[in-house]
């Protein structure tokens, strides 16, 4: 049930979305942060929620070093809470 709420919202979900998201966390994302991290969530949810440690460790290479600390913390706030 969760993934079918979560996937729904995704096909709904814009730029200023995921921005006001990371604002909301302090995480200041660039233009190209945000448009890499809206394309992969856009069009890559299903490999992020099946393995969303993979993605992150992909997305590694395309983020600031502070971005992507920022993610893996929210990824180990929120991922215990939606799947255990």
């Amino acid at each position: 049930m969760k993934e079918k709420i979560i996937k729904s919202y995704i096909k709904s979900m814009t730029k200023d979305d995921i921005y006001s998201f990371a604002k909301k966390n302090n995480i200041n994302l660039n233009d190209n942060e945000l448009d890499y991290i809206y394309s992969n969530i856009k069009y890559n949810y299903d490999e992020i929620l099946n393995n969303p440690k993979l993605y992150l460790d992909k997305a590694k290479a395309n983020l600031n070093t502070n971005t992507y600390n920022k993610l893996y913390e929210l990824y180990s706030i929120y991922y215990p809470k939606l799947y255990h």
